[in-house]
């Protein structure tokens, strides 16, 4: 699986791309700190700052929005 980040342009190019590599560093750091904790999400394989790209593990089960879902929810009481 891919995951790329698209260039914009508000703010300039070479803020554009700041932006973009930070969001990419981020959240291939967030990936790995998930895993630590066991969070089932994919390893990754490669983090391309050129392109903004993360090469990762296709997971087949629940679907990313529902697991996000199932982590952000209230407990009930």
């Amino acid at each position: 699986m891919l995951r790329r980040g698209f260039q914009r342009a508000i703010g300039g190019i070479e803020f554009d791309n700041y932006i973009r590599r930070s969001r990419t560093i981020n959240e291939a750091r967030a990936m790995l700190r998930a895993r630590e904790l066991g969070i089932p999400v994919p390893r990754i394989y490669d983090v391309d700052l050129v392109s903004m790209r993360i090469r990762m593990e296709y997971l087949n089960g629940i679907p990313p929005w529902l697991s996000y879902w199932w982590i952000m929810r209230k407990p009930m009481m």
